[in-house]
């Protein structure tokens, strides 16, 4: 641990990630944050005798990040790359078995299905959704959590959730036949669970969609027509960009809890990291074929700044890049440890790394059409060259207060209130939907 520890330090996520795998599994579950604070302090000890300008803060931040190290990878959560920014937590990490009832015919199904339906159906759904549970629960509603129907993205979901004490629900072959519940929610209305909105409104009960991140709201780029948020009768918000562009349904003002809470977190120390951190989510053929010379023109500027570099791959693209700069970390560590700097096309990691108080450079050659970046009001650069790049690149270095830069832009996206959190008030607005459709009956 303590040779992690000046890895981290030194900035070697490569070491950083081979001596935490060394550590047992047995011994990373039952690690005690108290005790790791400890071994980083005594392993940082000369470090910072040598180097004070690292700041007081350096012992506290690096077993912040090595904690989270041996939360994720120890608990065997999801391995996705491009997962985002994580919750923090003040509960002790659970590990175990999630109970997965599997027969939607069976008696068990039937009488312990029912009330208020969330349905994650990516592992950083779970870390949206929770949270929300835990607040309606705690106001005494009912909850189970209905996993999606596709193989591999189940099983991540089943996997994230061994930290949460849950009964699961398996997807029905005819959801139609779902029992009784008060109302559904669900991050998308389109797909799968498009069937569950069309439901909920047959059975006169709330349909509810939370926007799951930026979106292409009039799929200028995505090549199809998904007609997001049209389905669901109610959708959640994260900000007021949503509440602008969301047509057809009845809004609702909830923000973000990741974002948030990555918001409210102290801010990412740039004084020591130099990675540029690329992410690359040419997936779901969605501008795929912009893949490859988008990433010729990103290595090369990356190249021309003498800075290292790490590639994060959404788990959907498919794109070839040499293994030397792919990241074998996911995206939330990268920005909890390592990226000075993060250059991305149309994402929500934009937000997150914002989020983190790390510079971000939107890079569209290709020529990208929706039009949440290109406007940024001097939030962050807009690049549309690989020399245009190569300069943002460099300017981005000078930066350090990037919060003040981009508060703005961000609230706009992502709203945070003072006065409840973000999961506080999804949980009202759900509340109150239920209570308005029960009163109309």
């Amino acid at each position: 641990m303590a040779g992690a520890a000046l890895a981290h330090v030194a900035g070697d996520a490569d070491a950083l990630a081979t001596l935490l795998r060394r550590v047992p599994t047995d011994i990373a579950r039952a690690a005690d944050h108290d005790e790791l604070l400890d071994t980083v302090r005594s392993a940082l000890g000369r470090v910072l005798v040598a180097r004070p300008s690292l700041g007081p803060h350096l012992v506290d931040d690096t077993a912040a990040v090595l904690w989270r190290h041996l939360r994720h990878d120890h608990a065997d959560v999801s391995d996705e790359t491009h997962a985002p920014f994580p919750v923090q937590q003040d509960r002790a990490v659970r590990v175990c078995e999630p109970e997965v009832i599997t027969n939607p015919n069976s008696a068990e199904y039937r009488e312990l299905f029912g009330g208020i339906v969330f349905v994650p159906e990516a592992p950083y759904h779970v870390g949206e959704f929770l949270p929300v549970v835990e607040e309606l629960e705690r106001a005494g509603r009912r909850v189970s959590i209905l996993l999606g129907p596709a193989p591999p993205m189940r099983e991540l979901v089943v996997r994230e959730l061994r930290r949460y004490d849950r009964r699961l629900f398996d997807w029905p072959e005819h959801p139609v036949e779902l029992p009784e519940f008060d109302a559904m929610v669900v991050m998308n209305d389109w797909g799968p669970t498009k069937e569950l909105m069309e439901i909920s409104q047959a059975r006169g009960v709330p349909g509810i969609a939370k926007v799951e991140g930026v979106q292409d709201f009039d799929d200028v780029d995505t090549g199809r027509l998904r007609r997001p948020y049209h389905v669901a009768a109610h959708v959640l918000c994260q900000g007021q960009n949503d509440l602008r562009l969301v047509k057809n349904a009845s809004t609702h003002l909830v923000g973000s809890v990741r974002l948030e809470a990555a918001w409210l977190a102290p801010p990412a120390n740039l004084s020591r990291r130099d990675t540029i951190v690329v992410n690359s989510n040419f997936s779901f053929n969605v501008l795929t074929e912009a893949r490859e010379p988008w990433a010729r023109s990103v290595m090369e500027a990356c190249g021309q700044t003498g800075l290292p570099y790490l590639v994060s791959l959404h788990r959907a693209d498919n794109g070839v890049y040499p293994e030397a700069v792919r990241a074998a970390e996911p995206l939330r560590y990268l920005f909890a440890s390592t990226a000075r700097i993060f250059v991305s096309r149309f994402s929500t990691a934009l937000f997150e790394a914002m989020a983190a108080g790390i510079p971000v450079v939107y890079h569209n050659p290709h020529g990208e059409l929706v039009p949440t970046f290109s406007r940024p009001e001097g939030a962050f650069p807009v690049t549309t060259s690989t020399r245009g790049l190569t300069s943002a690149l460099r300017a981005a270095l000078d930066l350090d207060a990037v919060r003040d830069q981009t508060e703005a832009f961000f609230r706009a996206q992502v709203d945070i209130d003072p006065r409840a959190s973000a999961a506080a008030r999804h949980a009202e607005a759900i509340m109150r939907l239920i209570e308005h459709h029960t009163a109309r009956r």
